[in-house]
């Protein structure tokens, strides 16, 4: 087995077998994990469980309609079998993006039907990113319905999408889904054929959580607010085995929709299979990345165990939301303690990062960490140029 580091040669069609979607890069590097030659020994340690690592990425088929599978994911409609919602956004390049309704989103889908752009700051923050680095892949870590991951698709960019929440991911699947479109007639009389098939080339969509391991989680709900969703790690046997199922069954027939972390309606049956940073070299497709990492919370869990990753990759930059971490932070239930958001501000420290502040590009304390009274920040490596939405 091999770790696959390439770059795009052309519009590849990401499927359900992550084998098949690894052999649509042109590696970069090779790097090998086979014991009897370990180029790289840091990663030696997982030759002998790929297989079973592999079973845990959960891939979208963007190119798919099937009723069955995780191509159901990718249904043009929703489950009262009413079309999704979709709008373009407003930002340069614009591309298309299929909402929630505001009653449902109070917030991100709210913006884009009524601005057509969410966090303009956070946007401009990431576009100057892309633009310096025209060469880097986007991992975008709770991409919800896809406003980040279209945009740096939209940009060029190969993206690596991980979103759990099953209604986020069949807006952002229908948003890439390969469509006709002749907007433009009426202002120059051309037509652009087939939009949507560059987003759906250019994205692999992962139907999981990244954690600091492996686990089976639940997701909280929300009636209002679809970027609320939080992972819930009260978790009995994995689905796959019998336990799991009867537990999963018991629990259904036992728990009616509740109130976990403050969130009604969370659900017990801890069907989403997490990933970890590290995990995800298996998929990422270039030597060079750009992570956008939303997580409500839990952005500390994430990156706890990433050092192979930063190891290998080159990660110019980080864009993170910190309010969450901040906010919940002496909660009962807490991801992100304390000390453990000072151990991720360490982590990226340690390894030459330097915070700032989005709106105003601000340094920041690594060493105060818990006490950043920021909404969002972005880690910029050495020798990486300062970024503000001024620039």
């Amino acid at each position: 087995m091999h770790i696959l580091l390439g770059k795009f040669t052309s519009v590849p069609d990401h499927g359900p077998d992550l084998r098949a979607n690894l052999k649509l890069y042109q590696p970069r590097a090779v790097i090998g994990v086979s014991s009897t030659l370990p180029c790289h020994p840091h990663l030696s340690d997982i030759n002998e469980s790929q297989d079973e690592l592999r079973h845990r990425f959960r891939v979208i088929n963007l190119r798919s309609k099937s009723k069955g599978g995780e191509g159901a994911v990718a249904s043009s409609r929703r489950h009262d079998g009413n079309a999704f919602n979709c709008t373009w956004s407003k930002t340069t390049p614009t591309f298309r993006v299929c909402v929630h309704s505001k009653e449902r989103d109070k917030y991100i889908s709210a913006a884009l039907l009524s601005s057509g752009i969410w966090e303009p700051f956070v946007t401009i923050i990431f576009q100057q990113a892309l633009t310096l680095h025209p060469d880097a892949a986007v991992i975008d870590i709770g991409a919800n319905i896809g406003y980040y991951t279209l945009l740096a698709a939209a940009m060029g960019h190969p993206v690596l999408a991980v979103e759990p929440q099953r209604e986020n991911l069949r807006r952002l699947a229908e948003a890439a889904r390969p469509r006709m479109r002749n907007w433009q007639n009426s202002k120059n009389g051309s037509s652009e054929a087939g939009i949507g098939s560059w987003a759906a080339g250019r994205i692999l969509l992962l139907a999981n959580a990244v954690s600091d391991g492996h686990r089976n989680v639940s997701l909280t709900t929300s009636p209002d607010n679809q970027g609320e969703v939080r992972v819930v790690e009260e978790c009995e046997s994995p689905l796959w085995s019998l336990p799991g199922r009867l537990t999963g069954w018991w629990r259904r027939r036992r728990d009616k929709p509740r109130t976990d972390r403050g969130h009604a309606g969370a659900q017990p049956e801890c069907d989403v299979i997490t990933l970890t940073m590290d995990d995800l070299l298996l998929a990422v497709p270039s030597g060079k990345v750009i992570i956008k990492v939303d997580i409500e919370g839990y952005e500390c869990r994430a990156l706890a165990t990433a050092r192979k990753f930063f190891s290998i990759l080159q990660v110019p930059y980080i864009l993170m939301e910190w309010r969450q971490m901040r906010q919940r932070q002496h909660h009962q239930h807490t991801d992100c303690t304390p000390p453990q958001i000072l151990h991720l501000a360490r982590f990226l420290a340690n390894r030459g990062y330097m915070p700032h502040e989005v709106r105003s590009g601000v340094a920041l304390d690594p060493g105060q960490a818990s006490t950043w009274m920021v909404g969002d920040v972005y880690w910029r490596a050495a020798g990486q140029r300062l970024l503000t939405p001024a620039w």
